[in-house]
């Protein structure tokens, strides 16, 4: 018997998305333009000529998530390709409008689809979140489109199809649209932080499960009149259509059970509406799903139901299984009941064996009841893998644990003169390091920042992996990267290259759904509070997080850039935070002519119930709370190098707190310096080992007897 993989392993999902997409790339890329579409299980092209508007918009999503899980600079330029054909070939000229299928570029059927248009929308949002700036534009355009040509103000949901020119409305009215309506409104929503999105996917997502499914038995059918009445008899003798299939499908309610627990947790504290029936709901649609739909003989979730909830059609479909999947995952991790793991154990190990094609890559697309293969055209119109791969990343984040520490800021290169016209390149940034330097002590950490997509990005991103840094929150952008030039180091004289660097269009409002969930302390500072417009968008998430109960950590660390007009960011951040770290150069710098005794004196006046640590460089550090203080001198150590000592010390301090704050505060102290002390015994700004930095405090606490 063939050993399963362990699909808990977000390696292991990670692997097969991989695997999945070396199917399509770079097979799919047709150099004269957009994507090949259809595909045979090894690979073939079948039809070179068709492009389908699902097909094109969902190349974008696959090439989208690709770029963002892998960093292969490939996938962008894939992405990039995907994009430009939707725009130049699908897109109307005057921006009214998609066609839904070409032939060799040119119209075949012009027939205005709201299911085509969900996932233009869905596109435009997943390119923007890839770094795809230029289509920030795009998704207000598509949701535009769609509220005007579709949205049906009176039922609260969208129609489906008119005519090319629009000026015939159809009068079929369907779910299907609207499900991937709310998928791509949460997408939007995501990409950009506009609440709109949000309370229209809100909006979309109650009037087709609670009060359509009022009207179907507490389910969600298919097919509906101009009234929103069902039709019970719509495409009874065609069953198996593509995106109209008549019956109730088990897949549609996993989907749906995704999509609202997706829901639930992006508009807590967002929107002002009753979230108690998403979950109820999630939970009774998979369950229907799964104990209605599960062949009882040949395994796997069948296609359709009739609606006595008997099993009309015993064809399973390979998005239905992985769908169902990563609905299981999300109901596991809601709910912590052990029967939605066993569900996702099995449908995997059923998806495993008949669906993934192990020798091609990709899944196949569809199978008779006994698990046999109906055809060797493995991808035709609208599959791509999207849902496959899909799954995969939906699944991966719920088995990511969330963070518990974020620093926010920047990550940068500092270029060193080396003499004799020799320079070297080092990565660097003072919270990039604090967050390093967290994750070496065992801290769940993430960095949320933005970087390049060249070579200097590369060594930063791969240096955040090497120690394990969540990167869920590190944005790759098309802008040049930040440059620290460092002629000297002792005194240190530098200067720095950015002025529209790749740091300073981080996107708070583009970070992924859950990255806040365990959050417990976050940490600000560096040359980043005095960057516009990055400045203000971190002192708004501080702000923000600051409000629902998250610790704030703060460390101006000093540079020449922080003039008079860095006076109320300080002000601010002193205000938010619960812990201040500071050197006594910093305060020289902050309070010019001012003895940094004086000076930490006006900077605890801004904040006096913050914890405040001083460091001295090798004369010790203090830590101030009310009015208790602990002052100490650092270990002894052979120093190599005191590069990142200072963000080390902030690190430990962190690590203390959050998980011994019953510490007396010179034990807090002594964990500062040892984190600092044991980032000395290695060159550059390295991450202290938890073994050094506890071996270190353990010194520090044994000078006490």
């Amino acid at each position: 018997m063939t050993t399963l993989p362990n699909f808990r392993s977000p390696a292991v999902l990670l692997d097969h998305a991989r695997h999945t997409m070396r199917f399509y790339h770079p097979r799919a890329i047709d150099p004269a333009g957009g994507m090949y579409h259809f595909f045979k299980d090894d690979g073939t092209v079948y039809d070179a000529h068709h492009r389908h508007l699902v097909s094109s918009t969902r190349f974008v999503f696959t090439y989208a998530m690709a770029y963002r899980h892998f960093q292969d600079p490939a996938y962008l330029e894939g992405l990039r390709h995907a994009v430009r054909f939707v725009r130049e070939a699908h897109r109307a000229a005057d921006g009214d409008g998609y066609a839904w299928m070409l032939d060799d570029g040119k119209i075949e059927d012009g027939t205005q689809h709201c299911y085509g248009e969900a996932f233009v929308l869905l596109a435009y949002a997943h390119a923007l979140m890839a770094g795809m700036e230029e289509a920030r534009a795009w998704v207000g355009e598509a949701f535009e489109l769609m509220e005007k040509r579709f949205w049906d103000a009176e039922a609260g949901l969208y129609a489906d199809e008119a005519s090319q020119d629009w000026s015939v409305l159809s009068t079929y009215r369907g779910q299907n649209a609207n499900m991937h309506a709310c998928e791509a409104l949460q997408a939007a929503y995501q990409a950009t932080g506009e609440r709109r999105y949000l309370e229209r996917a809100y909006l979309v997502a109650y009037n087709i499960t609670q009060r359509q499914a009022g009207r179907c038995g507490g389910l969600i059918w298919e097919h509906y009149d101009p009234d929103w009445q069902p039709d019970w008899k719509f495409n009874i003798d065609d069953p198996e259509n593509l995106f109209r299939p008549w019956g109730y499908q088990p897949g549609h309610f996993t989907e749906w059970a995704k999509l609202l627990v997706q829901l639930e947790e992006r508009a807590q504290g967002v929107l002002e509406h009753d979230l108690g029936w998403l979950l109820p709901t999630a939970e009774r649609l998979f369950t229907v799903a799964v104990e209605k739909g599960w062949d009882p003989q040949y395994g796997g979730l069948c296609y359709s139901l009739a609606p006595s909830l008997e099993i009309c059609d015993f064809h399973k479909y390979f998005w239905v299984q992985a769908e169902s999947a990563a609905a299981a995952a999300m109901l596991a991790k809601r709910t912590g009941n052990e029967k939605y793991w066993a569900w996702y154990d099995r449908l995997w190990a059923y998806s495993w064996t008949h669906f993934v094609d192990h020798e091609h890559g990709a899944w196949f697309r569809i199978l008779d009841r006994e698990n046999r293969k109906l055809s060797d055209e493995k991808s035709p119109a609208g599959k791509v893998d999207y849902h496959t791969m899909g799954a995969c990343y939906d699944i991966v984040a719920v088995l990511n644990e969330a963070p518990l520490m974020l620093c926010a800021g920047e990550a940068l290169t500092d270029m060193l003169d080396q003499g004799d016209e020799r320079w070297v390149s080092r990565v660097g940034g003072s919270t990039w390091n604090v967050a390093r330097a967290l994750a070496a002590l065992g801290e769940r950490t993430a960095f949320a920042g933005a970087i390049s997509q060249d070579r200097f990005g590369d060594a930063i991103w791969a240096a955040s992996e090497a120690v394990g840094l969540d990167l869920r929150t590190l944005q790759r952008v098309e802008r040049s990267p930040l440059l620290a030039i460092v002629e000297k180091t002792e005194p240190p004289r530098y200067f720095f290259i950015g002025d529209d660097s790749a740091d300073l269009h981080f996107d708070p409002a583009a970070l992924p759904a859950g990255w806040d969930d365990a959050l417990r302390w976050a940490h600000f500072g560096g040359i980043s509070l005095a960057r516009e417009p990055l400045a203000s968008n971190l002192v708004a998430l501080a702000r923000q997080l600051k409000a629902r109960g998250v610790r704030i950590s703060y460390d101006p660390n000093y540079r020449n850039l922080m003039d008079e007009r860095y006076t109320p960011t300080l002000q601010a951040m002193a205000a938010l935070a619960d812990v201040i770290k500071v050197s006594d150069d910093d305060l020289r710098g902050l309070f010019p002519g001012t003895e940094p005794e004086q000076a930490l004196t006006r900077l605890r006046a801004m904040n006096p119930s913050a914890y405040y640590l001083l460091t001295r460089g090798g004369d010790g550090a203090s830590l101030l709370l009310g009015d208790a203080r602990s002052d100490a001198g650092a270990p002894k150590v052979e120093v190599v190098d005191t590069v990142g000592a200072g963000d080390a010390s902030a690190a430990g301090l962190l690590h203390s707190l959050s998980n011994h704050p019953d510490r007396p505060l010179q034990s807090h102290l002594h964990a500062a310096l040892a984190a600092g002390s044991a980032a000395c015994l290695q060159s550059g700004a390295t991450p202290p080992p938890l073994a050094a930095m506890q071996r270190l405090f353990d010194q520090l606490q044994g000078d006490l007897t």
